[in-house]
């Protein structure tokens, strides 16, 4: 049930975007939100690799950068999407006007012929200089490193001094978090005290 749940959220919010984009007087209700799931729950696939995608058919001109808590991950994901998207059962599914773009085609960034980009990064990675209609972040800290007040505090300072900013448009682009909670003061812990409304 919490894979439904998840997909119908990140697709509304979606939704209210794209209409955004097409209305300028239309008022999105929402644009950033942070789901909390227990690791082993497909957060990562749902996030980073089956929702760019999709985003893509709806509107192919998408940008997106998607951070994750490391490089690997990071890489994986971006490399699971472009593969999903250059199968034989995606192109014969759903016979989409573009392509991958053939001088735009490495795992930490790549876009499509109608002008979408995927960017991938590491969580602690410095993202100055680019830009997304919408950030998604998949696990920005490292369960591993939970108790660590410095390294929590480095990736919450990172957040809000170089990336939360990190958007086309301030109001109407997407901020997307999910992770699995690793303690009281972690990213969402963050996020919930400082950008919470």
């Amino acid at each position: 049930w919490h894979h439904e749940l998840i997909c119908q959220i990140i697709q509304g919010l979606f939704e209210d975007w794209e209409r955004g984009q097409d209305d300028d007087t239309f008022k999105q209700r929402i644009t950033q939100a942070i789901l909390n799931v227990p690791p082993g729950s497909l957060k990562s696939r749902l996030i980073a690799v089956f929702f760019p995608v999709w985003a893509w058919l709806r509107r192919p001109g998408w940008r997106c950068i998607c951070l994750s808590v490391n490089e690997d991950a990071a890489m994986r994901d971006a490399r699971d999407s472009r593969n999903l998207i250059k199968s034989d059962w995606f192109q014969s599914m759903f016979t989409p006007d573009w392509t991958i773009k053939l001088d735009q085609d490495a795992n930490s960034n790549y876009g499509n012929t109608k002008g979408g980009v995927r960017l991938s990064r590491a969580s602690g990675s410095e993202i100055v200089g680019l830009r997304g209609d919408a950030l998604l972040v998949d696990d920005a800290n490292n369960p591993k490193e939970a108790e660590s007040k410095l390294v929590r505090e480095h990736v919450n300072e990172l957040y809000t001094t170089n990336i939360h900013n990190r958007v086309n448009h301030p109001e109407k682009s997407l901020r997307i978090g999910i992770q699995q909670r690793t303690h009281a003061e972690d990213w969402t812990g963050y996020i919930i005290k400082h950008y919470g409304q």
